[in-house]
């Protein structure tokens, strides 16, 4: 009886406490407003860097390089943190991106918005924040200019000092073979 009872009690323990700390440790930093800011805050500022662009399943195109110039700002009343950025090819090709990031409190998650000058699709879904590795992932659904269905993981990685940005974007499009997750673009921004 005693032995059961034991059991019982270590039973009922571990099921108060069973939520794995990573998580707890998340949801609570995901409602403290300061460490939202803080954590949206590091792409305030003026950035520089350069891109690389790939097209795994047409090997006859050339990757696209691109130079980047960003400037981030706080905008509506600081809800929102505004990147302007330009991007320019090789080939002096020139393109913008108006990139927004902000806390939904409602979902409790980081969202971000793309607009692009030369893609007529919204782009815009929740992003995960890992405090331990400073990344931040993201996951969003497309339609190729061929009517092909895709979907793209991308991942953000900020520098220890919060002096650098590091993003990989990786899709797989309905045809693919289901483990087929080629990366399709990579930059690195600098603080200026």
């Amino acid at each position: 009886m005693k032995y059961l009872l034991s059991v019982l009690l270590v039973f009922v323990i571990l099921s108060f406490t069973h939520q794995p700390y990573a998580k707890c440790q998340t949801q609570i930093l995901a409602n403290d407003s300061a460490f939202v800011k803080e954590v949206l805050d590091v792409f305030v500022g003026e950035w520089e860097g350069h891109s690389t662009a790939y097209f795994p399943r047409d090997k006859d195109r050339p990757n696209r390089e691109e130079t980047v110039k960003v400037v981030g700002t706080k905008v509506l009343n600081g809800n929102y943190i505004q990147c302007i950025s330009n991007w320019l090819s090789i080939e002096g090709r020139n393109r913008e991106l108006f990139i927004y990031f902000n806390f939904d409190k409602k979902n409790s998650a980081y969202k971000v918005l793309f607009l692009y000058d030369d893609w007529g699709e919204i782009v815009h879904y929740p992003l995960t924040y890992n405090t331990g590795e400073r990344i931040f992932r993201g996951i969003d659904t497309f339609t190729t200019s061929k009517g092909v269905k895709g979907e793209e993981h991308i991942e953000w990685w900020i520098s220890e000092d919060g002096n650098e940005i590091k993003g990989k974007e990786f899709n797989h499009f309905e045809t693919d073979h289901e483990d087929y997750w080629p990366m399709s673009f990579e930059f690195v921004w600098r603080r200026k």
